[in-house]
């Protein structure tokens, strides 16, 4: 007779947390831009996600090889840690279970914090630092990460004073908030499969 295979134990050696964020990895390229930027009417639009940035001025879409093979870069990189995640989610008992693990279960969460803290640099670069070299700059101010302003620039033009007002909007996506939610599922992952993770294998972590 046949080894009778115990469905329920294995079931329960699965990291389902890990599972989940890798499959929303898998899937998270699709979802979008998790951030946009909104200037004038139609004057300048901004998508952007660390795996995709869209530049439009006037009408015109503006791109640059350097960020289109970057970004390239970031979207195969979250693809292979998504699927390491559920192989090594799945399996958890194989010798290079932790080692795939590693590679893909803060993913997302470096990546959440890098685009937060980047937006945070630029809307303090913006409002504090380019007004003291551009006096033209001292009416302009764009919201810190999220929310709409309207924003005065002064030019001189000949002798004379023009004022242009522009409204400037700006805010995150649903797409960030399906980062937001791998994120958590990561975290969690992570918590979980030390319960799991066999003893031999965490002596060599």
């Amino acid at each position: 007779m046949g080894t009778k295979v115990n469905w329920r134990k294995l079931v329960r050696r699965i990291n389902w947390f890990g599972v989940i964020a890798g499959v929303m990895m898998l899937v998270m390229p699709l979802t979008g831009a998790w951030w946009n930027l909104r200037v004038g009417t139609g004057a300048i639009d901004v998508a952007t996600a660390p795996y995709d940035v869209r530049v439009t001025a006037l009408g015109q879409s503006m791109s640059s090889d350097l960020v289109t093979y970057s970004c390239l870069g970031v979207k195969i990189s979250l693809i292979i840690a998504g699927i390491f995640l559920i192989l090594a989610s799945l399996f958890v008992d194989k010798w290079w279970s932790m080692r795939l693990f590693k590679f893909g279960r803060m993913k997302v969460f470096w990546m959440v914090i890098g685009l937060v803290v980047m937006l945070a640099i630029m809307s303090i670069a913006v409002n504090k630092l380019l007004p003291n070299f551009i006096p033209e700059l001292k009416g302009f101010s764009i919201p810190t990460l999220s929310g709409s302003t309207t924003s005065v620039l002064n030019i001189s033009m000949g002798g004379s004073q023009a004022t242009i007002t522009m409204p400037i909007s700006m805010g995150f996506t649903g797409a960030f908030a399906f980062a937001i939610v791998a994120m958590i599922f990561g975290i969690l992952a992570r918590v979980y499969h030390r319960r799991l993770v066999p003893p031999e294998e965490k002596e060599k972590k």
